[in-house]
């Protein structure tokens, strides 16, 4: 059995409901497929500019017609 530190569980369901509630564009584990530079970009100056956070990864994929998938890792 897996067992989950309350604090951990409080924040990660209070992120959820942040999600669910806000309803944002980027948020850690979208997924936004075939799209180009550009929504890097916003993607890039909302989480760290317009959201204030301090660090983001993101996973940024090369597709065979030269679209992009990005999807947002870890956002803090």
């Amino acid at each position: 059995m897996i067992r989950i530190n309350s604090d951990k569980r409080e924040k990660n369901m209070q992120r959820l409901l942040d999600i669910i509630h806000n309803n944002p564009t980027y948020h850690l584990g979208s997924f936004h497929e075939e799209c180009d530079i550009s929504t890097v970009v916003d993607c890039l100056y909302n989480l760290l500019y317009q959201e204030d956070n301090k660090e983001v990864h993101i996973i940024i994929e090369k597709n065979t017609n030269n679209s992009l998938n990005l999807i947002v890792d870890k956002v803090q």
